[in-house]
């Protein structure tokens, strides 16, 4: 008999404090717009810098990373998820 032992490899944070980070471009549908008439236009990105992270677990117990971020524009920090940043140079597809 063979055995294979699954092991768990614990997640580990994708920014570090003090990296200069952009959130991930999402779109606004506006609607009832006479201007837009319906299509999608991207807002201009806030960009900051990780002040902290956090660890939150879900149900099931899968760690997310949660990032404190104080943005340039409004100095004030605000929190979000890892899905929804990136580094400052990489390019949002």
């Amino acid at each position: 008999l063979s055995l294979f032992i699954m092991t768990n490899k614990e997640p580990s944070p994708k920014y570090k404090v003090g990296d200069r980070i952009k959130e991930r471009r999402t779109s606004k549908l506006t609607i009832n717009s006479v201007r837009y008439k319906g299509v999608n236009r991207y807002s201009k990105p806030r960009k900051g810098v990780i002040q902290n992270y956090k660890i939150k677990r879900n149900s099931k117990g899968a760690r997310h990373f949660y990032y404190e971020i104080l943005w340039d524009e409004i100095n004030s920090t605000c929190v979000r998820p890892q899905n929804r940043i990136i580094l400052e140079n990489e390019n949002d597809l």
